[in-house]
């Protein structure tokens, strides 16, 4: 009987995107703004206005924002 072992090193690298631009005209295309990546458990996605004003808020990284506002 052998007997051998084997050792996989597995190197795991956490991806985080957000696309820079998106096309809410509701045609099926990029129409909602989502963070995408690997190996994200957590996420706290806000988009803000240019005058400082919080638009869009989640925790739920399967939520994206349509671009509307209220």
């Amino acid at each position: 009987i052998g007997r051998d072992t084997v050792i996989v090193a597995v190197n795991f690298e956490e991806i985080v995107e957000v696309p820079s631009a998106f096309s809410p005209n509701e045609d099926g295309v990029n129409d909602i703004l989502h963070v995408l990546g690997i190996g994200i458990v957590n996420v706290d996605f806000k988009i803000f206005n240019r005058y400082g004003q919080l638009v869009f808020e989640t925790d739920d990284l399967e939520e994206g924002w349509d671009g509307t506002f209220q």
